[in-house]
């Protein structure tokens, strides 16, 4: 269970660095 949690929040985390990136670039 606790795997699960911390890969789901992983994946939230991996999003929003990706988007903050792609901002950056942009930007």
């Amino acid at each position: 269970m606790k795997l699960i949690i911390q890969f789901y929040l992983w994946q939230i985390t991996e999003d929003l660095i990706l988007q903050n990136l792609g901002n950056i670039i942009n930007a």
